[in-house]
């Protein structure tokens, strides 16, 4: 009887989809992102913040497993962020929302 050996092809794909699957695991205990509603009360700055967090984990967290607010100072996001803008295809605008949440979520203390 022959052994059955999967195209190079199939290896491939069933690779990757353990990578994604692995990914996706180590993703789930990552950091605490709260949502914008906890860091603020003003219904216009809730938006924003809300902006910012969702472009957060879509645009940052696709690549990288993401980074608590707190792990680097409030005036370390903004550069960090701007290093990262053209790998993640976001713009000026983009990197402002980001950032003004990560540096709000930093300093806003928030119930666990």
């Amino acid at each position: 009887m022959s052994e059955y050996l999967p195209s190079p092809t199939c290896r491939r794909a069933l690779g990757l989809a353990i990578a994604c699957i692995a990914a996706l695991a180590a993703g789930c205990g990552g950091a605490r992102l709260p949502a914008a509603a906890e860091l603020s009360r003003a219904p216009e700055e809730v938006a924003m913040l809300d902006q910012g967090r969702s472009l957060y984990v879509e645009r940052c967290g696709t690549c990288h497993r993401l980074h608590s607010p707190a792990s680097l100072s409030a005036e370390k996001w903004p550069g960090r962020v701007a290093s990262m803008a053209k790998r993640a295809k976001i713009d000026a605008v983009q990197q402002e929302l980001i950032t003004a949440y990560l540096v709000k979520a930093r300093t806003t203390p928030v119930a666990p």
